[in-house]
């Protein structure tokens, strides 16, 4: 969903308010934090009509009154129950203590404002920045340009970007200064700034032992579906992969033939094998792999996405990959942290 900037806006509460009522009141929300709620109205920019109305009705019946404020509503602000000389949403602006713009707070995420209130001034900090991207692609194009520009004119370096109009994706992965994350907080068209996310990966291991304590495994019929595993790569000589291996591909800058981390040839094993602690019980019986192996490398040895490139762009790269080289089957088994 796009959403146009100068109709977003940040409520402060002096209690949690209903979503019922905000909804009722025409408000979509884009962000809760513990005193406040970041929304957003079509049609409303800045939310200029919803404070004129929240001022009205804080300066008394009267005020309300003569504004024709006065009419039909429940205390949950979402039905027409007649209350008269009720003041239009009011069990939602008693709660509301505020109207205002966005400020860095709510742009810059807590944990990036650490990180950057800890660097060196003359620190190279990589963090990503996302741009409003409203329905209209050309202002969403205009937006992200702009920022890249910004990034520049404050000597920043742009490593990668992603511009996806439709999903309402825009997308910068930076490198510059703690002083130049402030000043892109100030930026119009900057919605957050974050640092780069992480993959959450995580496996046990199903048993310790030697290949003796497996079963044989056979190869799969040339016909079975090719199955893309995209992850740290894969041990290609591993007993249980080796049969149903049918190539190896990787991001610029990884070796699509090794798995520093081993993550991806325990997600490969489980794709082709499922329990495996059920073919180790049953040793002695051979067993076909589900399908042929098509190994997708986009984790270094750390189970982390390469600094300088977003990680939507590489999971898209890779999947795309995948499908070229005729896979059925795309597995991945790892999350993105925040």
């Amino acid at each position: 969903m796009g959403v146009d900037p100068e109709n977003v806006a940040v409520l402060r509460f002096n209690a949690p308010p209903d979503d019922r009522a905000l909804s009722a009141a025409g408000l979509t929300v884009l962000e809760w934090f513990t005193d406040r709620v970041v929304v957003t109205s079509p049609g409303d920019p800045q939310l200029g009509g919803l404070a004129e109305r929240l001022e009205q009705y804080q300066a008394g019946p009267r005020a309300a009154d003569s504004a024709g404020e006065s009419v039909s509503e429940s205390d949950d602000a979402g039905t027409s129950e007649d209350r008269p000389g009720r003041a239009r949403y009011q069990a939602l602006f008693d709660l509301i203590d505020e109207v205002r713009a966005l400020s860095a707070d709510e742009i810059v995420t807590a944990d990036a404002a650490a990180f950057i209130g800890a660097s060196a001034r003359d620190a190279a900090l990589l963090l990503d920045v996302e741009c409003w991207c409203p329905e209209d692609e050309a202002d969403a194009r205009q937006r992200h340009e702009a920022t890249a520009a910004a990034v520049e004119a404050g000597d920043g370096r742009v490593m990668d970007r992603s511009l996806r109009h439709r999903s309402g994706l825009s997308l910068l992965r930076i490198e510059g200064s703690p002083e130049l994350a402030r000043e892109l907080a100030r930026v119009p068209h900057v919605r957050r700034i974050d640092r780069i996310p992480r993959p959450l990966v995580s496996h046990r291991e199903a048993h310790a032992g030697g290949a003796e304590l497996l079963p044989p495994v056979l190869s799969p019929d040339r016909d079975a579906p090719l199955i893309a595993v995209v992850d740290s790569g894969v041990r290609s000589g591993h007993p249980l992969i080796g049969p149903a291996f049918a190539g190896a591909e990787a991001s610029d800058g990884l070796d699509a033939a090794t798995d520093g981390s081993g993550h991806g040839t325990f997600v490969a094993s489980l794709a082709l094998h499922g329990s495996l602690e059920a073919l180790i019980e049953d040793k002695r019986t051979p067993v076909t792999p589900a399908g042929r192996l098509l190994s997708v490398r986009v984790l270094d040895d750390r189970n982390e996405f390469p600094d300088t490139d977003l990680w939507e762009n590489e999971l898209l790269g890779a999947m795309a990959l995948a499908v070229r080289r005729g896979a059925r089957i795309i597995n991945r088994l790892f999350t993105i942290e925040g």
